[in-house]
């Protein structure tokens, strides 16, 4: 009643001198009870709406991650994969300058996409690559020897791998943008001052967040594919042939080590409980057995 209630009917309850416990039986407060009763399940209905909505959009970006999840690990080859985000990486870094000839382009710019192309793709280990702006022709050669050279390297593991960096980055995104769509949620409610809706301003910058983790996720996985370097290591001692010690002997027929022989009593044993042998006429363990 005190939220929902008209002041009218609080101002009367006030007067009353009602307390909380107390039945309310006057037919006009009771209908202002209905009403209010009324107002707040409107209110939980436009709240669960609401929330229906955002988990809508959620739902929505799920399904595409979740597709794109199952289609790695199914793949039995994952080059095209690779060949795809490759494409799409290199057409958002070279497209500002793709109509642009080289000595009609702002040096700053060509520093630019060159210092992208190579933290994303390593292409600073090839001779030239700092001499003009590569197209994306020469870009994709230069990506085909780098995945030639992981395959020559691990030819027998080399999807599994191309497959666990795809998938990590994959990952790692994606929990990141639910991380960012939780925050998102939580202040979009303020847009409602700005005279705009909340649901159209989540759906629109929850795309956006959506479409920069995809490109991230590309980007991530390129540039850990290309900075990858696989070493085969040998140790040498596990295949060198181990000298035997020159002290050691071994036994045989002329082997000069003789057996010892056994020790033989010039007198019998003297037991514990026998007559010393000193005449005392003692016991031995009583004699002379500790002397």
């Amino acid at each position: 009643m005190r939220l929902f209630g008209s002041d009218r009917i609080a101002g009367l309850m006030g007067k009353l001198g009602m307390e909380e416990d107390v039945p309310i039986e006057n037919a006009l407060v009771s209908r202002a009870i209905e009403g209010s009763q009324k107002r707040v399940e409107g209110h939980n209905f436009e709240i669960r709406k609401q929330l229906l909505d955002f988990d809508n959009v959620m739902n929505q970006q799920r399904e595409v991650i979740y597709s794109q999840r199952r289609e790695l690990m199914h793949a039995e080859n994952v080059d095209e994969l690779v060949e795809e985000y490759a494409d799409d990486v290199l057409m958002g870094i070279l497209g500002p300058v793709s109509e642009t000839k080289d000595k009609d382009m702002d040096p700053e710019m060509a520093e630019m996409v060159r210092s992208r192309l190579a933290e994303v793709f390593d292409f600073d280990r090839f001779p030239g690559f700092r001499e003009g702006v590569p197209n994306k022709e020469r870009c994709l050669g230069w990506l085909n020897e780098i995945i030639g050279l992981l395959k020559a390297s691990a030819p027998d593991h080399y999807q599994e791998i191309a497959r666990y960096f795809l998938l990590e980055a994959l990952d790692r995104n994606w929990k990141e943008h639910l991380l960012g769509m939780d925050h998102l949620r939580d202040g979009i409610g303020l847009r409602g001052y700005g005279q705009k809706d909340p649901k159209q301003e989540y759906k629109r910058e929850g795309f956006e967040l959506f479409r920069d983790m995809l490109e991230n996720i590309k980007e991530n996985a390129l540039r850990a594919l290309c900075h990858l370097r696989i070493k085969a290591e040998v140790r040498e001692e596990e295949f060198q042939h181990k000298e035997t010690p020159k002290d050691l002997q071994y036994g045989g027929g002329d082997a000069k080590a003789k057996a010892k022989e056994p020790t033989r009593r010039s007198a019998p044993k003297v037991g514990p409980n026998d007559p010393c042998p000193c005449g005392s006429g003692k016991k031995y363990k009583k004699c002379c057995r500790d002397k």
